[in-house]
């Protein structure tokens, strides 16, 4: 039951806000944790959550990064053509 995902990866990164925090068994002045809080309101992406929803999926978040990565990489592919082309328009 494979499907190749379609979906724009970084579009969907972009939509998932990063905190920094502390848990609450922690003091606030313990160094900080980095991610993303799963909440109504909070804005994060069910893509990368676990089935029940109350947890990170690490390997979808992992993955979904990956294709976030291939996405920018075909982007800056493009845009080492175009400025090879302008280049050459200029001589």
């Amino acid at each position: 039951n494979f499907e190749k995902m379609k979906d724009n990866a970084i579009e969907i990164i972009n939509g998932i806000d990063i905190y920094r925090y502390n848990l609450k068994t922690e003091n606030d002045k313990d160094k900080k944790h980095i991610g993303f809080v799963i909440g109504d309101k909070y804005n994060y992406s069910k893509e990368v959550t676990s089935l029940d929803n109350t947890g990170v999926d690490n390997y979808a978040f992992t993955s979904l990064c990956c294709k976030a990565i291939q996405e920018q990489q075909k982007q800056i592919e493009e845009l080492k053509k175009e400025i090879e082309k302008l280049k050459g328009a200029k001589e």
